[in-house]
């Protein structure tokens, strides 16, 4: 073999072990660069050539943080019915009856830890749904997050009812949520089914509860529905102002937390409590 033969092989072996040795360090610590490296889009390096892919990463959703309000102007609580908020701001109010299922209402809870949602429960007491999960519940109502409020110890239509009854049903549901929460409900009440008069009014108002609080919007959910179904009343009612029911009775809304945020993210919504905007004093 000449010489030139001879050193042109050696060359050869030598840029081949070299590119071993590089491949053998560079390519994992490119594989673990931190963070990945972003797709690109194809360009050509020549004939027929073209850089190679590096699959795309997906976007990891960080979920909405909604703060406490600040700057509210609070106002002392309206005697009598209030159906929405007042002013012209972008403030909303969800509000939630009921609580026929303890997981739905534990995923309520679980969704005000996760995103800061502020929310009013009105409770019917003799769910075991609120006293199962008042452990979880707390503290948000501590710091002001969740606000507890008056559904009647076991939702009987107040317009049916004599007045013994509705006035029992508002005080016994009143000494459950102070047994376990440390908190009052009063002045606000929700009628089941919406349904009062001058009568039932006048009886609450002797215990405390001078604010039947109704809404301007509702998702729906009483009775069973679709998670399809609940996004449309979810999109045409979480609006600037609105008292929005909604009800932890089925699983369906459960599916619809994260559009819920959604909206009000994008609408420029402030969700408030009703201690939020007004004084009970």
């Amino acid at each position: 073999m000449e010489r030139r033969d001879f050193l042109n092989l050696l060359g050869a072996g030598v840029v081949a072990a070299a590119t071993s040795v590089l491949a053998a360090n560079l390519v994992p610590r490119l594989m673990d660069t931190t963070p990945p490296l972003v797709p690109t889009r194809l360009h050509a390096l020549g004939a027929g050539r073209n850089r190679l892919q590096i699959p795309p990463v997906m976007p990891t959703i960080i979920p909405p943080s909604f703060a406490a309000p600040t700057g509210i102007a609070r106002v002392r609580v309206p005697y009598g019915t209030i159906y929405g908020l007042p002013g012209t701001g972008n403030l909303m109010a969800l509000t939630v009856d009921d609580g026929n299922s303890s997981a739905v209402v534990r995923e309520y809870v679980a969704f005000a830890q996760r995103t800061g949602m502020r929310l009013t429960f009105f409770v019917t007491g003799n769910r075991p749904s609120w006293a199962e999960n008042a452990e979880a519940m707390r503290p948000l109502i501590d710091s002001g997050q969740i606000q507890v409020a008056n559904h009647t110890w076991s939702h009987p239509s107040l317009l049916d009812s004599d007045d013994a009854t509705v006035i029992g049903e508002l005080q016994q549901n009143d000494n459950f949520l102070w047994n376990t929460y440390g908190m009052r409900g009063g002045p606000y009440f929700r009628p089941p089914f919406g349904k009062h008069d001058a009568r039932v009014d006048a009886l609450a108002a002797s215990i405390g509860y001078s604010t039947p609080v109704l809404w301007y919007g509702t998702l729906s959910d009483s009775g069973e529905i679709t998670p399809e179904q609940l996004v449309t009343f979810a999109d045409q009612w979480i609006l600037p102002e609105h008292i929005v029911i909604g009800h932890a009775n089925f699983p369906a809304v459960t599916q619809c937390f994260d559009h819920i945020a959604e909206l009000i993210v994008t609408r420029n919504i402030q969700p408030v409590t009703l201690d939020d905007l007004y004084t009970r004093a």
